[in-house]
């Protein structure tokens, strides 16, 4: 469903961001429209300025420029719904030409909008600026010159991603109150945004930066799902091998005012039969001279057993393909140890304490521990909050990198696109300390915004051209 929404917009308030939460109520699509009218605009600025706020909305899926066209931007967008403020409704609305085609098949609707404290209704993609770590940057000689050069390299690289697809969907709630049947809180239902989740998100955030991304995985081609379109917008080719066995992987995230309340999984969990294995082999190995990087994004839940682990980094390093893998068991068991002679390893630290069964040492004692184990050249340990591990274990050297946002409003996907960026500076050519930098970088950037976006090269330059 398509929603839409136009005005000048010349001082945006809290009434607008309500008006555009209570469109995505009942829509997965919301478009808003700008008049141009020159006597509202003192220059091309402050046009750019107000198109710049509201593409910067969470709930603004696209910003279009009306310029005394607007049946004419109507037709080709074909809203399932307009919505426009109260006072409107005892007004003359031009709209009301549209409506009256009965083809259009779309309703006018009257609001004031959802009423909730402004806190949670004007978030933003990008609200937090980013907290470099001057220790680190001085230490290790980190440039913002040298940063740039590495982030142009990423466009020469042919990434191939490899992990289950999840979508991701938040469902938003206002909370009512108590109930006076039962001592439960009782919530109303505010809307709902899906966006591409697991080995999907890091395929994205690899083609966002300028990678040339293909990304290998199974589906269930009978279930209806958008989430294949999604990947195809995000540049993304997919090579997808259908398994009727399994759902389609959905988590969702019930939340209100900016926090979770509870996490839904829809999963199946058991392993993928001989016959797609050997599919996705035989892809791999006649595909394998066309491709510089492969990324292991693997959550556990039967699409890598290690028979097919062994067999793709074999492939790979018989071809003198970089392997990055992030293996997550935070929520459910799996045996990272399956990973053998690789590149990167990016873990938590629960992981890694949970694969070893060793809840006392030190991290660097726990990270050479796994190491020996997987026997790979660079160990990144995630911290969450406080930050980043880097080991070298070529030049057998370790660097702490603190986090680089300090007021993150959606931590989901942070290590995702720490992966992805870390992943492709190393197959830059990058050092070590340099790639972990770029890689905290776009985990600062994931997390100030809610839901997973690719971070895009232009954010990340942004970044850089900070220090």
């Amino acid at each position: 469903m398509l929603s839409f929404i136009s005005g000048n917009f010349q001082i945006i308030h809290s009434g607008h961001h309500r008006l555009f939460k209570f469109a995505r109520q009942f829509s997965d699509k919301l478009i808003v429209g700008v008049y141009l009218d020159a006597q509202n605009f003192d220059d091309k600025n402050s046009l750019d300025n107000i198109i710049k706020i509201l593409k910067n909305n969470e709930y603004i899926d696209e910003v279009l420029i009306i310029n005394n066209n607007l049946l004419k931007v109507l037709s080709q967008i074909k809203p399932n719904f307009i919505i426009k403020g109260y006072e409107h409704s005892n007004k003359k609305n031009i709209e009301d030409k549209y409506i009256s085609i009965k083809q259009n098949n779309c309703k006018l609707v009257f609001s004031s909008g959802i009423n909730e404290n402004l806190e949670d209704n004007i978030i933003t993609k990008f609200n937090t600026p980013i907290n470099h770590d001057r220790q680190f940057i001085d230490k290790n000689n980190v440039d913002k010159n040298k940063l740039n050069k590495i982030i142009n390299n990423f466009q020469k690289l042919k990434v191939c991603v490899i992990g289950e697809i999840i979508e991701d969907v938040y469902e938003d709630f206002s909370v009512l109150g108590l109930s006076q049947e039962d001592p439960t809180v009782v919530l109303s239902s505010i809307g709902s945004s899906s966006y591409v989740g697991g080995a999907g998100i890091v395929a994205s955030h690899s083609s966002s930066l300028g990678a040339k991304t293909s990304l290998i995985s199974i589906y269930n081609k009978d279930e209806n799902s958008s989430i294949d379109t999604k990947l195809f917008d995000n540049n993304v080719e997919t090579i997808l091998f259908n398994d009727e066995t399994r759902k389609n992987i959905k988590k969702k995230r019930l939340r209100s005012a900016g926090k979770t309340l509870l996490r839904i999984n829809e999963i199946n969990s058991h392993f993928i039969n001989k016959k797609i294995e050997k599919k996705i082999i035989d892809y791999f190995k006649s595909h394998s001279k066309n491709f510089d990087v492969l990324i292991f994004s693997d959550f556990n839940y039967g699409l890598l057993p290690k028979s097919l682990i062994s067999k793709l980094i074999k492939i790979a390093n018989d071809n003198n393909i970089f392997i990055s893998v992030d293996s997550q068991i935070s929520s459910q068991f799996g045996d990272i140890t399956r990973y053998k002679d690789i590149d990167l390893l990016s873990l938590t630290e629960h992981e890694v304490r949970e694969t070893i069964n060793n809840n006392y040492d030190g991290l660097i004692e726990i990270m050479s521990k796994l190491q020996k184990k997987i026997n790979t050249n660079y160990f990144n340990l995630k911290l969450g909050a406080s930050g980043s591990i880097i080991f070298d274990y070529i030049k057998r050297h370790s660097e702490n990198l603190n986090s680089l946002n300090k007021s993150p409003l959606d931590v989901s996907g942070a290590g995702d696109s720490m992966l992805v960026a870390t992943t492709l500076s190393l197959a830059a050519k990058s050092d070590p300390t340099n790639a972990a930098y770029l890689g905290a970088l776009s985990a600062a950037l994931q997390v100030s915004k809610k839901g997973n976006v690719p971070i895009d090269i232009k954010s990340l330059r942004n970044a850089v051209n900070q220090i």
